[in-house]
């Protein structure tokens, strides 16, 4: 039987990851995004403070749950550095479906460190979703499956941000285990914050921001992560790491059609077909 909160969880986060981005993406054009990521923990941990003392009790606070957190938080900030710096250097658009493999990668990952072992079923639908994605985001030739792709230094930031935000996701899922899906939460802003400012401050990069006109935009962004990773550490805290991170990747879908030219056919018959594969490899991890 599905668990009607889990679907819930889901769609939430399905749907305001892709609204997430594009707010970062516009105030990135005034603010530096590492500064922009600082202010969003900065904001979620502030609005976090008066729950410190219910969710972060001193029997949880043992050397594993706080080396746990620091690195989930050191492993996030790292791979978020790697995703811009990605895109600041590439020279052709990186193709969305690199970020599907991040699901393969937390499957083996919780494989190895949780001990989830997956069903054959559950790999099926993962590799539909994989399958999808790739189909949706092939609109660029030049991005086509070769070795010399690997040698671009942008694929490179990318696939090691995808082996970096998969491994995040098990040490999460881990924290989740020991203590709380509210406490891992109130640790992933904090850690957030304070990771975020130390790359801020090892790059040299300016805090000032014009507190009039964006303050408004970076609530909004920090309110929409915030939705976001609660709703990550809902769906992690009920299924594997692998599946739930094939799942997210039905954002693509909503991505995909907020940026597609209805004008070009063959485009839109790719998402599609794309959307369509996705949707199936979905049915495969939920209901077998």
């Amino acid at each position: 039987m599905l668990d009607i909160y889990l679907i819930m969880f889901l769609i939430i986060r399905i749907f305001i990851n892709p609204f997430a981005d594009i707010l970062q993406k516009k105030i990135t054009k005034e603010i530096s995004p590492l500064s922009v990521i600082f202010y969003s923990y900065l904001l979620l941990s502030i609005s976090y403070l008066p729950f410190l003392n219910k969710y972060i009790t001193t029997d949880i606070l043992t050397v594993q749950f706080i080396s746990l957190v620091i690195l989930a938080g050191f492993i996030c900030i790292c791979g978020t550095v790697c995703i811009i710096h990605a895109v600041n250097i590439s020279k052709l658009p990186i193709s969305g479906s690199i970020t599907s493999y991040k699901s393969i990668a937390g499957l083996i990952i919780a494989l190895i460190f949780l001990k989830e072992i997956p069903s054959i079923q559950a790999v099926i639908g993962i590799l539909l979703i994989i399958t999808g994605s790739k189909l949706i985001f092939n609109n660029n030739k030049e991005e086509g499956f070769s070795l010399t792709l690997f040698k671009r230094k942008d694929v490179q930031l990318k696939l090691l941000a995808v082996l970096l935000t998969g491994t995040e996701a098990v040490v999460l899922k881990k924290i989740i285990l020991i203590s709380s899906i509210d406490a891992c939460f109130i640790c992933w802003c904090f850690m957030g914050m304070m990771w975020s400012f130390i790359f801020l401050l090892i790059s040299k990069q300016k805090l000032a921001i014009d507190y009039k006109n964006s303050m408004m935009q970076l609530m909004i962004i920090a309110l929409c992560i915030g939705f976001m990773q609660c709703s990550t550490n809902y769906v992690f805290s009920r299924m594997n790491v692998g599946y739930a991170l094939a799942l997210f990747q039905l954002s693509a879908i909503v991505t995909a059609f907020c940026g597609c030219k209805l004008a070009d056919a063959k485009e839109f018959k790719l998402k599609i077909i794309g959307s369509l594969i996705m949707f199936a490899g979905s049915v495969f991890i939920l209901l077998f």
